[in-house]
């Protein structure tokens, strides 16, 4: 029976009289049951009814969905009817080809009509835009385009007209000679990626399986047209024609000419620049033609022997080179790192991060924040770049495997020198040490841990004296060195990855993979032991108030209130707050949040053990459940403090974050 139960039969047999109303009790409960029962039968009656309704609906909607599929099926056999039971079927085609073909017949006897006429029109385009440009250099020729659309309109119908001739009389051929006679007078531009397409048409007998009868005259190219090469001969022609120029200028000291050679950089290049600007699509023209082309075969005048020779000595110096560079750079950081006389660089970095709404739907914030980085930041791969420029994609391979090489060491580098740098300031700002000497938890901190450089008459510095031993800002400069091996681990990857691995052939591709996947094992490893330090720190600050967890000043709160001195929690949450709030400003969020979220793991923990070594070997109470009262108010205090906690440090995550702090 039930505690409720005899609870309610002990306040009906208090004394002995009582007893003979044990007949009424009787009838009484019976008849509470039975109401009970009807209740209880009426309910279940309600709910199976409800469940075979549902049933009912369900098994109507699945006929429904029955009869749509079978409806889709008609209509589908409809559609296939309405194909291929029309009558005269064939016939209908064939006169479609007939009008398509009479329509196609009728443009041409007006395009062949008016063809002389056009010519004239391209003609004197091109006749004007030479006189705009001979009078003014720097003219920018803007109907460059516009006549070389007008040419292909041409050129087209020429060919196409070429093409149909093939099968006629030699009269028909001779007049169709006669009226394309004045556009081979008239060739001009440039442009090879029609050529190729036609050379590979014509290789793959595309061509052979349209009708010529059907193709659109005014797109159609049947034979090569050699723009580009065209366009290079014609500017060896102008170079060539210049140079001498400079010579007979020259002709008293032809030293001069050598002397002078400054416009043909600037011809070159202006050329360069103005071709490579045509290639809108360079991933559809197979890599070829890039703008920053690592050349997958090139021959060379002195052998491949000693090329590679020459590649390799090349290689060595530049990686000998390479590596002095990064010696002195480690230099550098560590001086930076360690006088820390300038706060770090700001950086405005895009952020999106993960959220919940009020419906606990996630959405995607994006945000623009100024984050501390280091002054390195900026410059993570400019001897790639230099490489690439080496026209090698072996030479190319090689520095980025020697710079991975380099930018692990730099991490390694930063792993020593900031556990070096975190010794120091916990040898100042040690609270470890206090506590072991003000507090009767003698065995609280004794576990084994790195010595660290001890100093005389710490208490008694001046804070200037401090500072020598321990720079400021040692929290502002572990921030700024997560966030840059975190924001260059992202564009390592996202960034740089892709596009070196576009300029190299497939069988460099997978070194340079390597290469970079080298670099995040080291980059992780060293944010992990920033966060781990910036934790420490914080954690280090709360022991003087985690010292009196479960002692009386910790079950005494109300008299901390009626004192208006802010109570152990109260303390924990402020300095929490100060230390993550700064933070926020200056960090990404993805290494605020990691760091939030094991800084709370940390302070639970230490909360817990430093509570019951309070009570082990401190002046902590002991706790006895059996003791109600002082077992009740051990649980308030828990609850009380974790109030404080979450209500307090909740506003300092998002939404979908804020779940980690109750789960």
């Amino acid at each position: 029976m039930s505690e409720g139960a005899l609870l309610r039969v002990s306040n009906f047999i208090k004394v002995e009289d009582d007893l003979e109303k044990i007949l009424e009790l009787k009838q009484q409960f019976l008849k509470e049951k039975s109401t009970i029962d009807t209740k209880l039968t009426s309910t279940m009656k309600t709910q199976t009814d409800s469940v075979f309704m549902n049933m009912n609906k369900l098994k109507t909607s699945a006929d429904k969905l029955g009869l749509i599929k079978s409806n889709l099926g008609k209509i589908n056999e409809i559609y296939d009817a309405s194909i291929t039971d029309i009558k005269d079927y064939d016939t209908i085609k064939k006169m479609t080809a007939v009008n398509q073909f009479l329509l196609q017949v009728e443009n041409l006897s007006r395009d062949v009509s008016k063809f002389k006429q056009y010519i004239a029109y391209i003609n004197q385009l091109i006749q004007e835009e030479f006189e705009i440009i001979s009078e003014d250099i720097a003219y920018p020729m803007e109907n460059l385009l516009k006549i070389h659309f007008n040419l292909t309109q041409a050129r087209n119908l020429q060919d196409y007209l070429e093409k149909e001739s093939t099968n006629l009389s030699d009269d028909l051929k001779s007049i169709v000679q006669k009226i394309v006679a004045p556009m081979k007078a008239t060739v001009i531009e440039f442009e090879a990626n029609e050529d190729l397409k036609f050379q590979l048409m014509e290789n793959l007998d595309l061509n052979k399986s349209k009708d010529i009868n059907s193709i659109n005259y005014s797109t159609y190219r049947g034979s090569r047209r050699h723009y580009k090469k065209f366009f290079f001969d014609k500017l060896e022609e102008s170079l060539a024609d210049t140079f001498n120029k400079c010579v007979e200028h020259f002709q008293d000291d032809k030293m001069q000419v050598y002397d002078n050679l400054n416009w043909l950089e600037d011809e070159l290049m202006a050329n360069n620049n103005f071709i490579t600007a045509l290639h809108t699509s360079p991933e559809e023209e197979g890599g070829s033609n890039r703008k920053s082309i690592i050349k997958k075969e090139q021959k060379s005048i002195i052998g491949d022997e000693l090329k590679n020779v020459v590649l390799e000595d090349y290689l060595k110096v530049f990686c000998g080179k390479m590596d002095e560079w990064n010696d002195n750079l480690m230099k550098q950081e560590t001086e930076t790192f360690s006088s820390r006389d300038d706060p770090p660089d700001l950086y405005n970095y895009h952020q999106v991060i993960e959220d919940q709404d009020a419906q606990e739907e996630m959405i995607l914030i994006e945000i623009n924040t100024e984050v501390f980085v280091l002054p390195d930041f900026k410059t993570p791969l400019k001897q790639a770049d230099v490489a690439a420029d080496s026209g090698y994609g072996k030479i190319l391979v090689g520095v980025i495997e020697n710079w991975s090489q380099c930018y692990i060491k730099r991490a390694v580098n930063y792993q020593t020198m900031i556990e070096e740098e975190f010794d120091k300031y916990m040898s100042v700002y040690n609270n470890e040490r206090f506590l072991i000497k003000e507090s009767k938890t003698k065995n609280l901190f004794r576990r084994p841990s790195a010595p660290r450089p001890a100093y005389e008459d710490i208490e008694n510095m001046t804070e200037e004296e401090l500072a020598q031993i321990s720079k400021p800002c040692l929290l502002e400069y572990l921030v700024a060195l997560g966030n840059t091996y975190e924001i260059n681990t992202d564009r390592l990857q996202d960034k740089f990855l892709p596009t070196y691995k576009g300029k190299v052939h497939s069988s460099y591709q997978g070194r340079i993979e390597q290469a970079f996947e080298d670099t995040l094992t080291p980059s992780t490893e060293l944010n992990a032991q920033v966060i781990r330090m910036l934790v420490d720190i914080i954690v280090n600050d709360l022991y003087p108030a985690l010292s009196n967890v479960f002692t009386k000043s910790w079950y005494d709160d109300d008299k901390a209130k009626n004192m208006d001195e802010p109570d152990m929690a109260d303390q924990i949450v402020e300095t929490i707050c100060d230390y993550m709030a700064e933070m926020r400003s200056y960090a990404t969020y993805e290494l605020y949040s990691v760091t939030f979220n094991i800084l709370m793991d940390a302070v639970v923990s230490t909360y817990i053990r430093m509570g019951f070594e309070n009570i082990l070997h401190g002046s902590g109470k002991k706790i006895d459940p059996k003791a109600v009262k002082k077992y009740k108010s051990f649980r308030d205090g828990i609850e009380r403090d974790i109030a404080k906690f979450y209500t307090a440090l909740e506003p300092l995550v998002t939404r979908k974050d804020g779940y980690y702090l109750v789960t």
